[in-house]
């Protein structure tokens, strides 16, 4: 846990693990472009308002028209895709806090709805395959086959979520 004695940026001296270590500099890990990737908003992990973020440096890059949000982890770099340009000027005119902070949020939320949908996709397919509704077919002249469940379509993610009653 974070033992900061006030909002503290990786790279910046003041940052303390816990209250026996001795205050210094946390070291600023960002996630790696890619070859053609261009930088726009660059914001290292940080601390601040009772939420300890270090571990989570954040990139926006551009790459052939399009921004992306990079952020690291053990598995890899990760790219998620933001809307468009003008979403990406509003943030470039926010102060460095309050763009990292925005960022972070989209990172998570964007994380959350991704681990949501595929619980409800494994759901959907634990059920069809409990009900024997699972059905295949090899492609002829190809090396593929087709899966499908009968009777069904894929339900609504939205149906047993508590922040947005049908």
């Amino acid at each position: 846990m974070c033992m900061c004695k006030k909002p503290t940026i990786n790279g910046h001296y003041g940052y303390q693990w816990n209250s026996e270590n001795e205050i210094g500099v946390f070291p600023v890990h960002a996630p790696a472009p890619r070859e053609l990737d261009e930088i726009i908003i660059d914001e290292p992990g940080r601390c601040g308002h009772g939420i300890d973020s270090h571990h989570l440096h954040l990139r926006v890059v551009k790459n052939c028209g399009k921004y992306y949000l990079l952020t690291d982890s053990p598995r890899g770099v990760h790219r998620l895709q933001l809307a468009n340009s003008f979403a990406v000027s509003v943030l470039e005119k926010m102060d460095s806090d309050s763009r990292y902070w925005t960022l972070q949020m989209i990172h998570h939320t964007a994380q959350r709805e991704a681990r949501e949908a595929t619980q409800a996709e494994r759901k959907f397919w634990r059920q069809a395959a409990a009900d024997n509704r699972i059905k295949t077919r090899k492609v002829r002249n190809q090396n593929q086959v087709e899966v499908w469940v009968l009777n069904s379509a894929m339900p609504s993610f939205r149906v047993n979520n508590p922040y947005c009653p049908a």
